[in-house]
């Protein structure tokens, strides 16, 4: 079982609003074919309809092409009926806490252990209480249009802790960061589940893209202004990619079988491993080397216990 991403090499120019409703999405009369709209769909859905045919012209948004998926095969061993999982998406969460204005501390709560990038073996022991000096990362969040952001969440990110605040009226944001964990390359993710959606030039606001940046030690130190980008239609024919080598998974720190995690994703009775009450982040290639370094190049997830 690998890593895939839904993909859509070539977008397609017209306009999907012009194109005639049929009953199982639009049709569009230049290339006499229907489109499903995969954004209207459940995860089981839209595997099932690209299990039936392997030539669809589809509509996704430009965050599903980020989200990874995995196929399950039938297996009599599973705990739930195999409808629910037999065609069903792993799909990977974003980092979400209750909102706050200033930052949380959100450690582990098992033996902490961290890895740094240029010591894969080494093991660090964190203790919270150790930490004696921070760095304050602050800056600002707009839209491309220039209009503030209020209520991104902005989070600093190590394979053991994350740091976590939301943009406040202004747009702005500070957190403070111990500076034990700054290191040369540092994930900062930002996301926008809880703005306020609002219409903008007069169309639907879809929402804005969840967005990982990977920042110098220089940068977390001094003002970044982040520019929030809106989330967008694509359509046109979609293809399954398929990535060569598994992601490293991450539990407390210690790395775990990737076919391991699956089982437990989906609740095979063969499995030993409990991901109740536990939060699963995933990081592509950049951000996930930037964690974890070039082992994580194929991907990496993160298992935290929720808040």
């Amino acid at each position: 079982m690998k890593t895939k991403f839904l993909k859509i090499d070539t977008p397609c120019k017209e306009n999907w609003d012009n194109m005639s409703l049929n009953e199982k999405g639009r049709f569009c009369e230049i290339c006499s074919k229907t489109l499903i709209d995969f954004t209207q769909k459940t995860d089981s859905q839209i595997i099932k309809e690209i299990n039936n045919n392997e030539n669809l012209c589809v509509r996704l948004t430009s965050e599903q092409e980020k989200i990874p998926f995995v196929e399950i095969k039938k297996n009599n061993e599973n705990k739930l009926p195999y409808s629910n999982v037999a065609v069903g998406l792993m799909i990977v969460t974003s980092l979400s806490f209750n909102q706050t204005s200033e930052a949380t501390n959100v450690p582990l709560q098992a033996d902490l252990e961290q890895t740094s990038n240029n010591d894969l073996g080494a093991d660090k022991s964190i203790n919270t209480t150790t930490f004696k000096r921070s760095t304050l990362f602050s800056g600002q969040i707009t839209s491309e249009n220039g209009e503030v952001v209020e209520n991104a969440k902005v989070t600093f990110i190590t394979i053991n802790q994350i740091f976590s605040t939301y943009t406040l009226k202004d747009g702005t944001f500070s957190i403070k960061i111990p500076k034990e964990l700054i290191d040369d390359e540092n994930v900062i993710r930002v996301s926008y589940d809880q703005i306020k959606y609002h219409k903008t030039d007069n169309k639907k606001f879809v929402g804005y893209e969840t967005i990982d940046y990977v920042l110098t030690k220089q940068e977390i130190s001094s003002e970044y202004n982040i520019k929030a980008t809106h989330i967008r239609h694509i359509i046109g024919k979609v293809r399954v990619m398929k990535d060569d080598e598994t992601p490293v998974v991450l539990s407390d720190g210690k790395e775990m079988n990737y076919n391991e995690f699956i089982d437990a994703k989906f609740a095979r009775n063969n499995t030993t491993i409990n991901l109740e009450n536990k939060v699963i982040y995933f990081f592509k290639s950049e951000s996930a080397v930037a964690l974890y370094g070039e082992k994580a190049k194929y991907g990496l997830y993160i298992i935290m216990n929720k808040e």
